[in-house]
């Protein structure tokens, strides 16, 4: 609708949750079918793939690997009410194993709250980013506060108050929609209202435009709403990748595997530094494509179980 004000496709936007998708109604194709690129794959079946060798022989010219992992839509299945989502079975036994690896830092990165992600995943001792960045926790910070919150959310708070109690007055009208607070951004959820999606795309836009200091973007069924930033995914795994490097005097090999708009920062991060990974098909032609959730976890159990990791330090 030509009059609505713009809404941004969600790319680069930090507060664009990966929680965002109801599988009756999500367009996007999982089923395995072939991606667009040459490197895209469905499934990685055998030491003769592509993204294994790919893979493979980026950790036989590093030492270190930096494994950036989404939760909704990666490391969890994508399902229609986000507050029912969970990992899938084995996930966290293989996080944890590879969190134990001398050669390897892992994150989860993701679009949730950073305690509502860090307590669906339950791994201690691991990084994690939540609100696309906005929030951080670094592993074995003996802080007494250890979440970080950048300081353009903690300026940006009583807008997103504010445009909370306004959407959730102003969107009264749709059945269906719920209005998430994140603390440090929002979520406008349509995907149990599909029919009132552009409706709530203009109020959506018309109370971002009115309350100022916000951005809005839009997702699958989802409309989110954060403070007017470069921080994003890509900033938060760059961030890491980078103290690694200072530490050491020598550059990780850096992987990021999601699934949605707000990983594409990420997945440009990661296509320059190392692989990008992306799950399901129409995603960015710098990733490796992989089916589903089910195809995430084989590729975890392949890199802790083959003898690919321990090879970055031989």
């Amino acid at each position: 609708m030509s009059e609505r004000p713009p809404v941004a496709d969600g790319s680069d936007d930090p507060a664009n949750a990966d929680v965002d998708t109801d599988p009756t109604t999500d367009t996007r194709d999982t089923s395995g079918a072939a991606a667009t690129t040459d490197d895209a794959v469905t499934e990685p079946s055998g030491s003769d793939h592509p993204l294994r060798e790919r893979i493979a022989a980026e950790l036989r010219t590093h030492d270190h690997l930096v494994l950036c992992v989404d939760f909704d839509g990666t490391l969890a299945p994508i399902v229609s009410d986000p507050a029912s989502a969970a990992l899938r079975t084995g996930n966290r036994d293989r996080l944890e194993r590879l969190r134990d690896h001398p050669a390897v830092t892992l994150a989860v990165v993701s679009g949730r709250g950073l305690a509502d992600v860090r307590e669906r995943v339950g791994v201690e001792d691991i990084h994690y980013a939540g609100n696309a960045g906005l929030e951080r926790a670094v592993a074995g910070s003996d802080a007494d506060d250890p979440i970080e919150v950048h300081e353009d959310a903690r300026r940006a708070e009583p807008h997103l108050e504010r445009a909370r109690e306004t959407l959730r007055d102003r969107l009264g009208w749709a059945a269906g929609v719920s209005v998430e607070d994140k603390r440090w951004s929002l979520a406008v959820h349509t995907r149990n209202a599909p029919d009132t999606h552009e409706r709530v795309a203009e109020t959506v836009g018309r109370v971002v435009e009115r309350v100022g200091g916000l951005h809005v973007s839009e997702g699958h069924q989802v409309f989110e709403v954060g403070p007017a930033t470069d921080v994003n995914k890509g900033a938060a795994v760059s961030a890491l990748a980078d103290e690694h490097a200072e530490r050491h005097d020598a550059d990780p090999l850096v992987m990021y595997v999601g699934d949605d708009r707000s990983d594409r920062s990420a997945f440009g991060v990661a296509a320059d530094r190392g692989v990008a990974v992306y799950v399901g098909a129409d995603g960015p032609d710098e990733a490796h494509h992989v089916a589903d959730p089910t195809v995430v976890s084989d590729l975890l159990d392949w890199l802790v179980t083959t003898g690919l990791v321990p090879s970055a330090s031989e």
